[in-house]
């Protein structure tokens, strides 16, 4: 009798610590992510001292950080292309952290989103259509969940994902307005798309496809 109830309960308890150690070692590691950065960033300005603010895009500010401001005279769109062609079907996040800002705050920030193209041009502007927004009152990190837009963006076969960040209202303070300015390239660290690794993602599949099993096998013991 002991050796038929001992013989029939150690395979049940090994195979329940082994897998608790794993999907503990599964859950509680940190997960990683594979990080992409932009392949360019900056600013496309509308106005500014003897060009009027009419809508229509006067300069491209290069080398520079990420900006969203609509005062009177000026409004600065921040620019942001990534290329996303190593992405599959991974949730993606965009993360911006924050350079400078200044308020009053809040003040609601539109993100459109578009196909782009590698480039930064005058034509970023007025590029995409609005993807979502945000309430902005001085954090220091922005995170975006961007799975939906990147997908889409992936299934027409497009490579680069580009996003437009721009005053949801227009400031009526005409000098030392409200602002935020992201990270950029030049102005590290700059914003990235987060996409957790196939391996941590393959683990947890294994751990729960583990767990089934052996409740399988523990019922067939009893």
């Amino acid at each position: 009798m002991y050796l038929s109830y001992h013989c029939s309960f150690r395979p049940r308890i090994f195979a329940t610590v082994i897998l608790a150690g794993f999907l503990a070692f599964c859950f509680s590691t940190p997960s990683t992510a594979v990080l992409i950065i932009p392949t360019v960033d900056g600013v496309v300005r509308d106005g500014f001292l003897s060009d009027p603010k009419d809508g229509v895009p006067d300069f491209i500010i290069s080398s520079s950080i990420v900006q969203a401001l609509d005062v009177p005279t000026f409004e600065d769109r921040g620019i942001i292309e990534f290329n996303v062609s190593s992405v599959s079907n991974e949730p993606v996040n965009l993360v911006l952290p924050v350079f400078a800002s200044m308020g009053p705050f809040p003040f609601i920030v539109d993100v459109s989103t578009y196909a782009g193209d590698g480039f930064l041009t005058l034509a970023d502007f007025n590029a995409g259509s609005l993807f979502t927004s945000f309430s902005y009152s001085g954090e220091t990190s922005i995170t975006l969940n961007v799975s939906s837009i990147i997908q889409d963006l992936l299934a027409s076969n497009e490579v680069f994902a580009g996003f437009n960040f721009q005053f949801s209202i227009p400031s009526n303070i005409p000098r030392n307005g409200p602002f935020v300015a992201f990270n950029s390239l030049e102005f590290g660290p700059p914003a990235t798309l987060a996409v957790p690794e196939p391996t941590t993602l393959a683990l947890m599949s294994l751990g729960l496809a583990g767990l089934g099993l052996t409740r399988r096998r523990m019922k067939a013991l009893t």
